[in-house]
């Protein structure tokens, strides 16, 4: 019984390890920020000036 507690708590360790690698992978780069921020201010100055094709839920045109 005790080779399964080991078993278990090595397999715990190895997650815990894999988890942390996952979390430092996940990075943006400065200029994928500043594209996406452009994108947006392009969006909220459309729906800001009525030239959005689309309406909004709940908005009749």
């Amino acid at each position: 019984m005790d080779e399964m507690n080991d078993f278990d708590t090595f397999e715990k360790e190895i997650r815990e390890k894999e988890a942390e690698k996952n979390k430092s992978k996940h990075r943006v780069s400065g200029r994928s920020v500043f594209k996406l921020q452009e994108i947006i201010q392009e969006k909220a100055k459309e729906e800001e000036s009525g030239d959005s094709k689309k309406p909004m839920a709940g908005n009749k045109r």
